[in-house]
C-alpha cells in the first residue's frame, strides 16, 4: 500500500541526504541527524554519521542510473560501467523484459523460499492476475523505464490490488496501487464527486512512481528497503534503522524489526519475480505487447461510459475497466471529457463518436449504496437489471461487495435513447412493467427482439425495455 507519513521531516537532495526520524505528535523522543559520509570526511557538519546499507541487492546496470541523481557517495566510482551490450537481444514482449531485466537481485534466504513455495501452489491464480494486467502493464514498464527504475517493479500491483483498477480496500486504499486517502492529499491526486486520480491507471502509476523515485534516493538505491518503506512509511524504516545502529545490528532489510506486513511484503514481491523468472514456474504468462495498449481520447463533449461503449463500438467492460477514475462512469459536467480508449479502436471510436446522432451522449446512472444483507443479486433484481450488467457497470469480477460501498446502478428515468434490461420478478406483469418505465407494451421485447406473451412470462425471464429520447417524450 502506499502510504506516507505526515510530519516535519526535511527532505533534501540525495548528494546531501538528511535522514530525520518521523514521529506521531506529541511523541517524547530524541532526534538525531544523520550526515552522508562525504561532509562526515568534509568536516562539514559536527553531527552523528550513519552508514547506511550498502547496494547489496542493487544491480551493477544501476550504478550508472544513481551516478545520474548526483549519488556519488554511494558507489564513489569514476566511470560508470555500461548497461547492456551490443549484442544484448532486446526483449520480445512487456513480461520478458519484467524477467529478464536483471535490476533486482532476489536473495536466497527462508522467508523468500517459504513464500515461493506458497505462490508455486497458486500458479493458476497467478497466471489469471498476469492475463488481468494485459490492458495495463505496458503503460507501468514504459513508465518504469522512462525514470530508470527496475521493470522488475510492474509486479507490485500483483502485490497490491491483483491489477484491479477498481480494487478498494477495508481501509479505503484503491487503485492498481491502493492509494490511500491521505497520501491521496499528501501528493495532490484529484478526487471529486465525479472523479478519483486514485483509480486512474495513468495518474495513479505517476504518483506512485514519484514515491518510489523519492524512497529510492532517501535509501540509497536500497530496493528492499524502498519497498519497505512504500508499504510502511518511510519514518517507520528509519526508526527501524536507527535503532539497529544504537544496538550495533545490520542496517539492511532482514535485520530490522518491521510490521509483519511489511516483514511479508517484500518476500512477496521478489518470490514472485522468482517464480516469472524460473522456466519451470508453471505460470500461464501471456505474451504482451511492449506498446501500451490502450491511448487518451478528448470526446469535446460529455459522455458516459455506457454511451461511448455502445456509440463507439467499444466493449463496455473493457472500457469501464481503463476508465476506473471516473466513479460515476460519466465525464464531470465541466470536463475534461477525456477517455482512455485501447489503442487500436482509437481512430474508429473518435470517427463513429464524430457522427453520432446530436443531443447527449451520456446518462447519469443512479447509485445504491451497500447495507447489511444486500448481494449484488439482490440489488439487481430491485433495480431491473441482469447481475452480469451490475457488475459490468462497477468493474466487478465477481458477486463480492462490502457494506458502505457506493455501487453504480442504471436507472431508467435517467437514460435517454437506451435499452435496459428487467429481471421479471414475482407478481411481475407486462403491463405493470410498461408503467414503471413509462413506456408502451410495444417497446417491451424478449432477447431475441420479439415482443413476449403475457401469459408466459416467469420470474427470472430477461425483457428488453426500449426507452423513448427525452425529446420524444
Amino acid at each position: 500500500m502506499l502510504a506516507i507519513v505526515a510530519s516535519n521531516c526535511a527532505r533534501a537532495a540525495v548528494g546531501e541526504l538528511t535522514v530525520a526520524v518521523e514521529v506521531a505528535d506529541g511523541a517524547d523522543v530524541e532526534v538525531e541527524e544523520y550526515v552522508t559520509s562525504d561532509d562526515a570526511a568534509a568536516g562539514t557538519s559536527s553531527a552523528t554519521f550513519m552508514p547506511m546499507p550498502t547496494l547489496g541487492n542493487t544491480a551493477a546496470g544501476d550504478l550508472p542510473l544513481l551516478v545520474e541523481i548526483g549519488d556519488g557517495h554511494v558507489h564513489g566510482q569514476a566511470d560508470s560501467p555500461t548497461v547492456g551490450g551490443p549484442d544484448a537481444t532486446p526483449p520480445s514482449d512487456v513480461w520478458t523484459r519484467v524477467r529478464t531485466a536483471g535490476r533486482l537481485t532476489v536473495p536466497d534466504n527462508e522467508a523468500i523460499r517459504d513464500r515461493e513455495t506458497v505462490y508455486r501452489g497458486e500458479v493458476q491464480w497467478i497466471s489469471k492476475i498476469l492475463h488481468r494486467a494485459t490492458p495495463y502493464v505496458a503503460h507501468v514498464v514504459a513508465e518504469l523505464d522512462g525514470r530508470f527504475l527496475p521493470p522488475e517493479l510492474a509486479l507490485l500491483p500483483v502485490i497490491e490490488s491483483g491489477f484491479r483498477p477498481h480494487a478498494l480496500s477495508p481501509n479505503e486504499a484503491s487503485g492498481l496501487w491502493q492509494i490511500i486517502p491521505a497520501t491521496a492529499r499528501e501528493i495532490g491526486i484529484e478526487r471529486s464527486e465525479w472523479y478519483d486520480g486514485r483509480a486512474d491507471v495513468v495518474i495513479s502509476t505517476t504518483a506512485a512512481l514519484d514515491y518510489l523515485s523519492s524512497l529510492n534516493a532517501t535509501f540509497h538505491g536500497d530496493w528492499e528497503l524502498t519497498l519497505a518503506a512504500y508499504n510502511a512509511g518511510p519514518g517507520r524504516v528509519r526508526q527501524a534503522i536507527l535503532r539497529n545502529r544504537n544496538a550495533g545490528k545490520g542496517l539492511d532489510f532482514w535485520s530490522l524489526r518491521l510490521p509483519a506486513e511489511t516483514r511479508a511484503y517484500v518476500p512477496k514481491l521478489l518470490a514472485l519475480l522468482s517464480l516469472l523468472r524460473d522456466p519451470d514456474g508453471g505460470l500461464d504468462v501471456p505474451g504482451v505487447p511492449l506498446e501500451p495498449a490502450f491511448t487518451k481520447v478528448d470526446v469535446g463533449r460529455r459522455i458516459s461510459l455506457d454511451r461511448a461503449a455502445a456509440v463507439g463500438a467499444v466493449n463496455e467492460q473493457a472500457l469501464r475497466r481503463l476508465n476506473a477514475g471516473l466513479t460515476r462512469g460519466v465525464t464531470p459536467p465541466t470536463g475534461p471529457h477525456e477517455l482512455y480508449v485501447p489503442s487500436a479502436s482509437r481512430d474508429d471510436f473518435l470517427a463513429r463518436i464524430a457522427s453520432a446522432e446530436p443531443g447527449p451522449l451520456f446518462s447519469l446512472p443512479d447509485t445504491h449504496d451497500v447495507v447489511a444483507g444486500d448481494t449484488l443479486g439482490a440489488i439487481a433484481l430491485a433495480y431491473g437489471i441482469t447481475e452480469a450488467r451490475l457488475r459490468t457497470l462497477n468493474g466487478l469480477d465477481g458477486p463480492d461487495i462490502r457494506i458502505g460501498q457506493t455501487l453504480a446502478v442504471l436507472d431508467a428515468r435517467h437514460a435517454d435513447g437506451a435499452s435496459v434490461e428487467h429481471i421479471v420478478k414475482s407478481g411481475d406483469t407486462l403491463s405493470g412493467i410498461a408503467r414503471r418505465y413509462d413506456v408502451d407494451l410495444g417497446d417491451i421485447t424478449d432477447r431475441d427482439g420479439v415482443a413476449p406473451t403475457p401469459a408466459l412470462i416467469r420470474p427470472g425471464d430477461t425483457l428488453l425495455v426500449n426507452l423513448l429520447p427525452p425529446e420524444a417524450s
